[in-house]
């Protein structure tokens, strides 16, 4: 599914790495869309997210759910404003709120591809896929501060990037905070790894890779994903 910062064009890079370091209960804090979460080797994965339509989207794919194959501009505004009831309807709303909107942002604008149709299709038959890779993740709704999960050894971290179009609803992140909250996780023996474009001193860049342009999710230039390693100590 597209989703505003999703890493799927470099997720099996990224899971490669993480895998090195033999993780035994690996969290994401910030799942997004799972595409780096679903090829990372581990006994234990957990994955949350602030975001209850995107932790139930996840949830709901994993157990055999499928979102709707067609949209129309009609149902895309009529969920714009609906509040979901149920587990499936959380998951719906995300399905179309990120996945039939331009570039991925929650309701950024109906989407259509070069046949004038929703991008609907393209989430149903990427959550079909993806459904099978998701067996035996937990997923969860809440905030990364809200504790951690017993027994964790290593965290992967893809926040809101500092200085870019923020996620969800448009809610504000507080990039200092979590980078505070990384260096005392770190203090505490766990191995934090943060994907970001700039980190403070205390975390170092362990690996990077150039992302080209997307003209169809409105980029028009390339960027660089980097991924840090966070220094508990100095």
């Amino acid at each position: 599914m597209v989703y505003v910062g999703g890493k799927s064009k470099v997720a099996k890079d990224l899971a490669a790495i993480i895998s090195l370091f033999s993780p035994r209960v690996y969290w994401e804090p910030f799942v997004g869309a799972g595409t780096v979460i679903q090829y990372v080797k581990a006994p234990v994965k957990i994955g949350s997210d602030l975001d209850i339509h995107i932790a139930s989207f996840l949830e709901c794919v994993r157990d055999g759910w499928l979102p709707p194959a067609e949209v129309s501009e009609s149902d895309y505004q009529f969920l714009k404003s609906y509040v979901p009831l149920t587990r499936e309807c959380y998951a719906t709303k995300a399905a179309i709120g990120y996945g039939c909107s331009f570039g991925g942002k929650w309701f950024g604008g109906f989407a259509r591809n070069t046949r004038h149709s929703s991008y609907a299709g393209y989430v149903y038959n990427s959550s079909r896929k993806q459904s099978p890779l998701l067996q035996g993740i937990q997923f969860k709704n809440q905030s990364y501060l809200d504790g951690l999960p017993e027994g964790v050894d290593l965290i992967y971290c893809d926040p809101p990037y500092a200085n870019t179009t923020s996620c969800g609803s448009g809610r504000q992140f507080d990039s200092k905070l979590f980078w505070d909250w990384c260096r005392a996780v770190a203090l505490r023996g766990i191995t934090v790894l943060v994907t970001e474009f700039t980190a403070p001193d205390f975390a170092m860049e362990i690996w990077r890779k150039e992302k080209p342009a997307d003209l169809r999710r409105g980029d028009n230039k390339g960027m660089t994903e980097r991924l840090f390693l966070v220094r508990g100590a100095a």
